[in-house]
This record gives structure tokens, C-alpha cells and sequence, in this order.
């Protein structure tokens, strides 16, 4: 077998295999997320709860050139390279630098507040983007050069010269959750071990009264605000981006006009436990679920179809030449003889037909009888009678034939006035 073949077998069992496990992984997160009921900070249990609700930093995070803080940033340059020789050669890229800013940060709800350490969950973040560095505007370069990037990166920044045409390929991934984004959060939940601590944080006031029914202890309805293209539902990025920019706003409003803050309650930690793992989505609930059930059955259908060509591909390695010719070889033999039984028959159906019409008087099936006795292995004596009723029927070739083989004839026989029998 050559290697190219290998590589197929090997790439449809891997790729199958990892579409099937993701199906599955994300179907389970699907059915712990629908069958967590959600708690609100105040009354959470200890251990495994589900809460949702909006990020709040804790401490003076980073700030894109947008002006939005941020209470997690991951950052990655990187660089296209080329990956092996010949018809093999591709072109890939290859991460050069990353920084992660993962600090603490609040989470709030209708009910308090509650600590989270986004350094050790699992994340399913939406808000990410990649982008090629020549395509940055030059406040956002700048920005990435003096804060993050360091200047001991060979060849780079790439030159300007030519439109960088000539240079290498560089490009900025980001994955960002924003201040006042929606945030969904499922792990272990424990409260302070002395007494409640209580913070003020700059324009958490302002924000929560925009964002909260402290009366009803819900989540104020602001769909009217949200869905920025009236089609009548708020998706993921009008949700994000409306309440990051609300957040944005409210900071904004308490600085100029010096506003006074007031004091939230800090119930406990959400963490990463041994029996309770750290999920973290920048959605609510009903937005999680959706992204982690689309593609659901494309990748269980194309995962299992791939296992099954790697499979049927790993069984051809265990049968020789030999056997699949002479597997051939019967296949062929079993279709040839249903053919020929087939065939058989239809022949012998089709001599039933003609020997009932010649019976009862039809000269042209007593002739074609006679005809094709040889094709249809007629005994002598059927050709004998059959020949005869011809010749009584009116056809004088076969009176002929019955003479040449001496064979008396009745004179009754040409006025149709006899009766033959076999």
C-alpha cells in the first residue's frame, strides 16, 4: 500500500473520530447547561451552580483603542510560513506571540455580586476575530506595538514598502470579553468565609440601574434597545455589543459628572473544582445553547461517514488481490445464473402461451413452435404434432415437410377437418 493511502485511512478515522467526539462533548454541555436550573447570586447554593449575568472588572483592565475595558483579552500574532516540500507544501500559520489578560473579575445579577476566575475555565467565546496586521489602521498598530507586542520579533513590523507585497504575512487573532457583556458561567460556587465583603466599582451604579429591576429582581427588558435590525429577536453580537456600549457609557457619565456609587454585596467565588468544572460563555443561556447546537448534525453525519470510508479503507490492508477476484468471480457466477434461470423461465412461459394458442387453432404460434424447436428444446413428438396441426391449419410448407420425411398425411388434414393430439 503506498503512503498516500496510509494518509486517507488515517486522515478519515482522525478527522471522523474528532467530529463525533465534538457532536458529543457539545451535546452533553447542552443537556448539563438545560438541566442546571439557573440560581441568582444571593441564594446560590454551595457547590455546582448556573448563573447568568454581566461582567464587571475588578480592577483597572486592559482598554482596546476602541475604548472598550475588557475583563478577558487573549492576543496572538501570528505569521504565514510554509509547511513542507513539493505537491506536500502548504502554507499555514504560526503564532510568533500571545498575551493573555485573565484577571478576576465580578459577575452581576439582579442580587448581588460574585467573584470569577476566568483563568482556569473552559470558554466558548463568540467575540473572536482575525485580522492581518496591513490591515490594521495605524492607531491600532501603534496601540498593539507600545502596550503588547515586544520589539525582539525578527521582521516585524513587516516594511510598508509596495503595499508590504513583498514582505511576510502577519496577522492579530483577539478573543475579548468586554465590560457589562452578557456572561453565562456554570461552576463551583462557595461564599465568603467571614463577613460579605462590599465594593464600589466606577460606573457599576449607573450601569445596573439601566440593566436591573432591583424591585422585581430581574433583568430589565430592553429588547426595544437591543435589536438594532428589527427583525424582532436579539442575537448574540446586538446583545454584546449593546450592553458593552451601555457599560461604556455609564463609566463614561460617572467620571464627567463625578456621580456617587453605591456599595454591592460580594456573595461568594465561582471556580474551578475537581468535581465541578469552570464553564464560561460571553452569551446568556439562551445564545450558548444555540452556537453549541449548530452544526449538530452535520458533524455526527460527516464524522461517522468518514469513519466508515477509514474503516472500509483499513479492511482492504487485510484482503489480498486473490480473494477479491475470486469474491468477484463468485458474485459474477451467482448473477450469471439467476440470468440464465431468469431466462429459463421466461422461455418456458412463453412455450406454454404458444402450445395453448396452437391448441386451440392458432396456425402462426403451431409454426413459430416448429420454427424455434431447436431454442426450445422441443421433444420429437411435440414438433411432429405441432407440424401437423400447421399443415392442417392452412400452411402447405409444412404438408411439404411432412412428405419429404415420409410421413403419410390423412387427406382430411388440408380442409382442417382432423384432430391431432401428441
Amino acid at each position: 500500500m503506498s503512503v498516500d493511502y496510509i494518509k486517507a485511512i488515517v486522515l478519515c478515522l482522525g478527522f471522523g473520530s474528532f467530529f463525533i467526539m465534538q457532536a458529543l462533548k457539545r451535546q452533553k454541555r447542552v443537556r448539563q447547561i438545560q438541566d442546571t436550573p439557573k440560581s441568582k447570586i444571593a441564594s446560590a447554593p454551595q457547590g455546582l451552580v448556573e448563573i447568568q449575568g454581566f461582567a464587571w472588572p475588578s480592577e483597572k483592565g486592559f482598554v482596546t483603542p476602541q475604548g472598550h475595558e475588557l475583563v478577558y483579552y487573549h492576543f496572538s500574532l501570528e505569521r504565514e510560513e510554509s509547511k513542507g516540500s513539493g505537491k506536500h507544501k502548504k502554507r499555514v500559520w504560526v503564532s510568533v506571540f500571545s498575551h493573555t489578560h485573565a484577571k478576576p473579575f465580578y459577575l452581576i445579577d439582579p442580587t448581588g455580586l460574585a467573584m470569577v476566575d476566568a483563568s482556569t475555565s473552559e470558554m466558548e467565546i463568540e467575540a473572536r476575530s482575525a485580522r492581518l496586521w496591513t490591515s490594521l489602521k495605524s492607531l491600532e498598530q501603534n496601540h498593539f506595538l507600545e502596550t503588547l507586542i515586544p520589539t525582539t520579533i525578527p521582521n516585524f513590523p513587516p516594511k510598508g514598502r509596495f503595499y508590504g507585497l513583498f514582505s511576510q504575512r502577519y496577522r492579530v487573532v483577539e478573543r475579548e470579553i468586554r465590560a457589562g457583556c452578557p456572561i453565562y458561567v456554570t461552576g463551583d460556587f462557595r461564599t465568603q468565609n467571614a463577613e460579605a465583603k462590599k465594593i464600589k466599582a466606577e460606573g457599576l451604579t449607573h450601569f445596573a440601574n439601566r440593566i436591573i429591576d432591583f424591585n422585581s429582581r430581574s433583568f430589565k427588558n430592553l429588547k426595544a434597545l437591543l435589536d438594532k435590525n428589527g427583525d424582532g429577536k436579539i442575537c448574540h453580537k446586538e446583545a454584546r455589543d449593546g450592553y458593552s456600549f451601555a457599560a461604556q457609557l455609564s463609566q463614561k457619565k460617572t467620571k464627567a459628572e463625578n456621580l456617587t456609587e453605591s456599595e454591592f454585596e460580594v456573595f461568594g467565588e465561582i471556580k474551578c473544582a475537581s468535581n465541578h468544572k469552570l464553564f464560561l460563555a460571553d452569551a446568556h443561556e439562551d445564545h450558548v445553547v444555540e452556537k453549541l447546537k449548530r452544526g449538530h448534525h452535520i458533524r455526527v453525519f460527516g464524522g461517522s461517514a468518514l469513519v466508515t470510508v477509514g474503516m472500509v479503507l483499513t479492511l482492504r490492508l487485510f484482503i489480498s488481490d486473490a480473494a477479491i477476484e475470486q469474491s468477484m468471480k463468485i458474485k459474477t457466477q451467482v448473477e450469471q445464473e439467476s440470468k440464465e434461470q431468469a431466462l429459463a423461465k421466461e422461455k418456458t412461459k412463453q412455450v406454454n402461451n404458444l402450445h395453448m394458442n396452437c391448441v386451440s387453432g392458432n396456425g402462426d404460434a403451431c409454426a413459430k413452435l416448429v420454427d424455434m424447436k431447436t431454442d426450445y428444446n422441443l421433444s420429437s413428438t411435440y414438433v411432429e404434432y405441432y407440424t401437423k396441426s400447421a399443415c392442417r391449419l392452412g400452411y402447405a410448407n409444412f404438408c411439404e415437410t411432412l412428405k419429404n420425411s415420409d410421413k403419410r398425411i390423412p387427406a382430411s388434414s388440408t380442409n382442417g377437418s382432423s384432430s391431432l393430439n401428441p
